[in-house]
């Protein structure tokens, strides 16, 4: 998101860079800093020269200036660099920013930090477990179909969305976009996935749900080297940003992806895709609802709830389609409800159990080329026909 910066001049920055080695060759990190008894850090740069990535102390010092990590935008009233090379490529991008050349002390002490931090990481890798290409080359297109559309846009003023996907038996999920700078400038993208509508307090107390499921957009240089070389391997190609998606369980302790959680990351991409190629308008209290074809044919629901909304509905128990709804429905996705926070524990992505009442209908038989009583959008023939005849037959 641009933002138009102060004319007021104020403060003193610094401004550096380094280089260390890694596990995929030499790294280059720039920091601006604002000086003083609090520091804080408004940009950040990090670039792979091996990977034909040219650093540019003055792209992060714009950066800086226009979309600070930390702070408001406005120019500093000096920065400080430790050499003339420094200043000049900062005065290439700023001319109307003043540079001193003298101690950045403090600036690299952070520098030294920030590089043990990025190292950190170089190892992991899409295949592997229970994850094949095949499933990695569908979470790829279903990523760049979520760029295309822009889709994060939707979620900038602090919104989040309920996904139903019939086809793999989850009635309710809950999903928060988040987009960010990363410390090379871009937008860095992520998708929370959780079962249930717990995650949304979870979310709206800052707080990590159990059993998330969060898929990154990385860029390029964020890639390990094994990752970079699947990628290559296998042709994936990343997101019109040059975004790379990755899917990740576990939180802080990371543990290997299922292929049923690599499955729920990809539909849930898909449907707020498909949702906004709709160009879907929200009623009065900013709600959004549709009805939505995955890239797999099956249906999923979308709901966009502003956080204003989600907060008047925390004792709601209507339909996730909405208000209208008779009590034997009713009474049977509350059924649902209690089975599926009986899950087990080690799997909570598992389909939900079937509770005793779920199936009890007062409703007349659909025809056979009727929707099924089950909400799934399909035919009644082509989804419930059989089991109920089975169940009526004894």
């Amino acid at each position: 998101m641009s933002t138009e910066h102060s004319k007021h001049y104020s403060g003193r920055w610094l401004a550096g860079m380094t280089s260390f080695p890694s596990a995929r060759g030499e790294v280059v990190l720039a920091l601006v800093m604002e000086d003083g008894e609090e520091p804080m850090l408004r940009a950040a740069g990090r670039w792979l020269p091996a990977r034909d990535m040219v650093p540019d102390l003055g792209d992060v010092m714009d950066r800086a200036v226009r979309e600070p990590l930390e702070g408001r935008p406005h120019l500093p009233a000096i920065v400080r660099v430790a050499t003339e090379e420094l200043a000049a490529s900062i005065q290439d991008a700023r001319p109307e920013i003043r540079v001193e050349i003298g101690p950045t002390t403090a600036l690299e002490l952070e520098l030294k930090r920030v590089a043990r931090e990025l190292d950190d990481d170089e190892t992991w890798q899409w295949l592997g477990g229970e994850i094949d290409a095949a499933a990695v080359e569908k979470l790829f297109a279903a990523a760049r179909a979520f760029e295309e559309v822009e889709a994060w846009e939707v979620f900038g003023d602090e919104q989040f969305a309920r996904v139903a996907l019939p086809g793999l038996e989850l009635r309710e999920v809950a999903v928060m976009v988040s987009a960010e700078q990363s410390v090379t400038g871009n937008a860095v993208l992520s998708v929370a996935i959780a079962p249930g509508r717990a995650a949304l307090d979870a979310w709206r107390d800052d707080m990590v749900p159990p059993d998330q499921i969060d898929v990154y957009f990385f860029e390029r240089d964020d890639l390990s080297d094994a990752a970079w070389g699947e990628a290559k391997a296998h042709g994936w190609q990343s997101t019109g940003l040059d975004l790379y998606p990755r899917v990740v369980t576990g939180g802080e302790d990371e543990r290997p992806t299922t292929a049923r959680e690599m499955t729920i990351a990809t539909a849930v991409l898909d449907a707020l895709s498909a949702a906004m190629r709709t160009e879907p308008e929200s009623d009065v209290e900013g709600v959004v609802q549709l009805e939505v074809t995955l890239a797999t044919g099956d249906l999923a629901r979308v709901r966009l709830d502003p956080l204003d909304v989600i907060e008047s509905q925390e004792d709601d128990d209507d339909d996730f389609d909405g208000p209208d709804v008779d009590e034997d429905e009713l009474e049977k996705w509350m059924a649902e409800d209690e089975a599926f926070l009986a899950l087990d524990d080690e799997d909570p992505w598992k389909p939900a159990p079937k509770a005793a009442n779920a199936t009890v209908r007062n409703a007349p038989k659909p025809g056979r080329n009727d929707e099924c009583w089950c909400g799934s959008g399909k035919k009644y023939k082509k989804c419930h026909l059989e089991e109920d005849e089975a169940k009526a037959r004894g």
